[in-house]
């Protein structure tokens, strides 16, 4: 009898932990976000803009990176059990927890369709990879940060953060994703 209470437990917990893992359906988009290629594409102040493009840049030098193809896209409005012992290896953390986490480097503007993050020094971020997040879906942007021409600043969009692991976290809290 014990067995049988221990097992339906086990089934439910399992049952609900598989709920919340997995990704949910993205706000306004029809299906799942679980990281394969899509468009950058954002809505904000009832524009819709499709990026193609990222400069972060200083004074002196900029380094960035650009994308035709879109970039992995991935939900983020779910459980993070990045944490948990043991499991949590094959979780990815959600970028509100990596955002909070990190420490703060600059601010971010939008030029037409590309995001220009300003920062103190620029030379320290070449190679590093970026990841966007907006509303409650984050892109991992495809290439690292390369030499580039530097970029006119364009409207306020945002900051930019250096994460714990090292990427260059982007976070655009007026933009909405885009169907």
């Amino acid at each position: 009898m014990h067995r049988r209470s221990f097992l339906t437990a086990l089934a439910a917990c399992a049952t609900t932990a598989g709920t919340l893992a997995s990704p949910a359906l993205a706000e306004g988009l029809n299906h799942r976000l679980t990281g394969d290629p899509r468009p950058v594409r954002l809505r904000i102040a009832g524009v819709h803009v499709t990026l193609g493009a990222l400069v972060v840049q200083d004074r002196h030098r900029a380094f960035g990176t650009h994308w035709t193809g879109g970039a992995p896209a991935y939900e983020e409005d779910r459980a993070d059990l990045s944490g948990t012992p043991v499991i949590g290896g094959l979780f990815r953390a959600t970028f509100r927890n990596r955002w909070m986490a990190g420490l703060p480097l600059g601010t971010v503007t939008l030029a037409g369709t590309t995001l220009v993050a300003t920062v103190d020094e620029a030379a320290r971020l070449a190679g590093v990879r970026a990841v966007l997040g907006a509303g409650m879906v984050s892109w991992d942007l495809p290439a690292p940060l390369l030499p580039v021409t530097r970029v006119a600043d364009g409207a306020p969009a945002g900051a930019v953060r250096i994460g714990r692991d090292g990427r260059l976290l982007i976070a655009l809290p007026q933009a909405q994703p885009a169907p």
